[in-house]
């Protein structure tokens, strides 16, 4: 009988033929046995994992707007008619080790380094070791400088021994808080990583806004993201 040892299939078909001997000689129970431990060495799950987890949640503990998706605002100008307006632009991504080994994260790349960068330049203390069952916190700072109110959505990559793990980063940025340098409503949903389409400009009525209570978020009447 020949056997593919990397092919799990094949493995599987081997130990089906085996079992339908009616009287096995020790020799065919030492071949199954042989079979079944090649089967499982084939289908192992992988010891080190890596899962990225956005430490700001939706009520049902989702997160928002998801564990692979995170959203920075920046303003060039926080001070306007003496009040000082708030900005985003540093955010966590936990990085997750649920396996049973070692996560050796062993890179980071950004699509764009003059949006985003690492404040602990991380990239510089590389190999990180996550133990198993483990998490690191890791900070990106959202530096984009310019003269244009925009949206927009770059990537981070981050390698490891367990494989490349690659999540968005939606950044708005504009000039000042209000006034015409401010972002239009139509672009506020992809910042998010959403496709809804949103009329612009308005005609004088005002958009219909709807807050979910606790019942509804939990019977999922506005669907499973809330």
């Amino acid at each position: 009988m020949k056997t593919t040892l990397n092919d799990p299939s094949s493995t599987l078909q081997s130990i089906l033929k085996l079992s339908h001997l009616k009287r096995p000689t020790p020799q065919c129970l030492l071949g199954a046995l042989f079979l079944i431990v090649c089967f499982l060495q084939t289908t192992v799950i992988q010891a080190q994992q890596i899962e990225t987890e956005n430490l700001n949640k939706f009520p049902s503990g989702k997160g928002f707007p998801a564990d692979d998706f995170f959203s920075f605002s920046r303003l060039q100008n926080q001070r306007l008619f003496s009040r000082d307006y708030a900005h985003d632009v540093i955010d966590t991504v936990r990085i997750n080790n649920p396996g049973t080994a070692a996560l050796m994260i062993t890179g980071f790349t950004f699509s764009d380094t003059s949006r985003f960068t690492l404040p602990n330049q991380e990239d510089t203390l590389l190999p990180l070791i996550i133990p198993a069952g483990s998490f690191y916190d890791l900070e990106v700072e959202f530096i984009e400088d310019g003269n244009l109110k925009t949206v927009f959505v770059e990537t981070l990559d981050i390698f490891s021994n367990a494989g490349t793990k690659r999540i968005s980063l939606g950044g708005a940025y504009q000039l000042q808080p209000e006034g015409d340098q401010e972002l239009a409503a139509s672009q506020y949903p992809a910042l998010f990583g959403l496709g809804t389409d949103v009329p612009q400009p308005f005609t004088g009525s005002r958009m219909r806004q709807i807050f979910p209570n606790a019942r509804e978020i939990s019977d999922g009447l506005y669907g499973a993201i809330v």
